[in-house]
């Protein structure tokens, strides 16, 4: 914002002599320069004599004011240096004929916002994976008006601005392997932008599978039912996954470290499944599942289940063995006598 003002006295009080040595000097064109100063610029006073007339600096005193207080460090001289203005001042600067002080011109600038600039801005890494994070170093913030440091981000995939976020960092799912990502990066003071950097691309390369979600079902099993393994794996570049999946019980390997299992069976991948008759009451399975593509492998993604024991049977046989201590009661396996005993019958014609 800038004003200019030109302030004539002239008296015309009949027999009033002109000034000593001569007629008074005609007011001249009075600019502060450049018209929308900023604090990296020193102001300076430019003058323009009027039409068929001559300006002499010896005929005019010159004086400046901050904010509307006078400026007695500044009088006397054509300009204010750069590092004595700053962010919102008023400078106003007057020029006054010292023949006789009837004459004064004046004129006034306002100091705008000086905008930030950087120096760099660099993507990390330079080799991103898909499955990686992309970020953007910047460096070298310069304020003339000593504004924080602060930056707004675009982001560009294959060219085109992918609209989010306005981050420095860019999360995986943005982009897939073979594609091109750079940044526009802008310093900002909140007032005014500084010129953008746009970093070089960095080319995506193949991104490992993310780790597995598994499951055992069905939930709460007992050691009467099989066990499935259910596993969900994607791939950041949709690569097709192929899925290995491996058990163990009670810390060992299952089959191998097992005693007369059977062994795992597929229901939808290969040895998903463990049929009951090679578990019992009281074990911790634990199901294991790792995806690859072609060139990477996951992290293992796990599930354990706890078997508890399985329904006992609701039948019971009438004790008719007259020797015995439950002679006459009802008994069923689901006693537990602490004892074993085995009977046989056979029938013959």
């Amino acid at each position: 914002m800038r004003t200019r003002s030109l302030l004539l006295v002239v008296p015309l009080l009949a027999g009033c002599p002109p000034a000593p040595g001569g007629s008074v000097d005609p007011a001249p064109l009075l600019t502060i320069l450049p018209a929308a100063p900023t604090t990296v610029d020193a102001l300076t006073v430019d003058v323009e004599p009027p039409a068929d007339a001559s300006f002499g600096w010896l005929n005019w005193d010159i004086s400046w004011q901050l904010d509307g207080a006078a400026h007695p460090a500044s009088d006397g001289s054509t300009s204010v240096a750069a590092s004595a203005t700053a962010r919102g001042q008023s400078w106003t600067v007057t020029l006054t004929s010292n023949q006789d002080g009837s004459i004064a011109v004046s004129d006034a600038v306002t100091i705008a916002n000086t905008p930030p600039s950087m120096s760099f801005a660099n993507l990390d890494p330079v080799a991103p994976r898909s499955d990686e994070a992309i970020t953007v170093l910047v460096g070298g913030w310069e304020d003339p008006d000593g504004d924080a440091e602060a930056y707004s981000f675009a982001w560009l995939v294959d060219g085109q601005d992918i609209g989010a976020p306005d981050a420095a960092t860019l999360a995986p799912g943005s982009y897939s392997s073979g594609q091109t990502v750079s940044a526009v990066v802008t310093p900002t003071d909140g007032l005014d932008d500084g010129t953008p950097i746009t970093t070089a691309g960095v080319v995506i390369a193949n991104g490992a599978p993310s780790t597995p979600v598994v499951t055992i079902t069905p939930d709460d099993a007992d050691d009467t039912q099989d066990l499935l393994c259910s596993v969900t794996a994607d791939d950041p570049d949709g690569d097709a996954l192929d899925v290995v999946i491996t058990w163990t019980v009670g810390g060992a390997a299952y089959p191998t470290g097992v005693p007369g299992a059977v062994g795992p069976t597929t229901t939808t991948l290969a040895g998903d499944t463990v049929p009951a008759q090679d578990t019992a009451a009281n074990q911790n399975w634990i199901c294991s599942a790792v995806a690859s593509d072609a060139e990477y492998a996951s992290d293992p993604g796990t599930a354990s289940m706890y078997l508890a024991a399985g329904p006992l049977s609701d039948f019971g046989l009438d004790d008719v063995n007259a020797t015995s201590p439950r002679f006459g009661e009802s008994v069923s396996p689901r006693d537990y006598l602490q004892k074993v005993s085995g009977w046989y019958f056979g029938h013959a014609t």
